[in-house]
């Protein structure tokens, strides 16, 4: 039996505990200052059903006025000062590009966990997961296609991860799967 989880797309998304995944996205990208994390938690709350999160968040606060980036050499980049202090040299290359790299790496980590638990809570422990994903990093290339019993099963992003979010993820198996892989459950 596949276990699928749905989502609805209306309803309004639980943030209330993305600290791992900020924490994660953090030292990662390295595009977010790591004493910042509170001030991009609180925006990304903000923006997480919105569109344009990367916009929005370089946007929030008092913008910079028209001389100071004339000085730091921002031509048409549309950034707050807040969120230019939030940005490491890394990520004040492209302001707007580095704030929607962070949302979409803390937002595909925080669905997959949520997923993950979901099936954690459906599934048999005794049942099998095998690693999908097209394209990924090395790192997930060696396991793409690997199938392990769902108590073994491991936590995406890999620790060598080097994509700006991770697109790996697990899928149930069902019993006429593990008959084809000659897996006996």
């Amino acid at each position: 039996m596949k276990v699928f989880i749905s989502v609805n797309p209306n309803a309004r998304s639980d943030t209330s505990n993305i600290g791992p995944e900020v924490a994660e996205a953090i030292a990662a990208l390295k595009l977010i200052r790591p004493e910042y994390a509170e001030w991009f938690t609180a925006r990304l709350r903000e923006v997480w059903d919105a569109g344009s999160p990367g916009y929005k968040i370089a946007r929030h606060g008092t913008p910079l006025s028209k001389e100071q980036k004339t000085e730091l050499g921002l031509k048409g980049q549309s950034v707050s000062q807040e969120a230019w202090d939030a940005l490491t040299d890394k990520g004040r290359i492209d302001a707007v590009e580095s704030c929607n790299d962070m949302f979409r790496r803390i937002r595909s980590n925080h669905s997959r966990r949520m997923r993950l638990a979901g099936i954690a809570r459906l599934a048999d422990r005794r049942s099998w997961i095998r690693h999908m994903v097209l394209p990924s990093c090395a790192a997930a290339a060696r396991i793409t296609g690997i199938v392990l019993p769902i108590s073994e099963m491991i936590l995406f992003p890999l620790p060598t991860c080097n994509r700006a979010y991770c697109n790996c993820s697990w899928q149930q198996l069902s019993d006429r799967d593990l008959a084809r892989l000659k897996i006996k459950p």
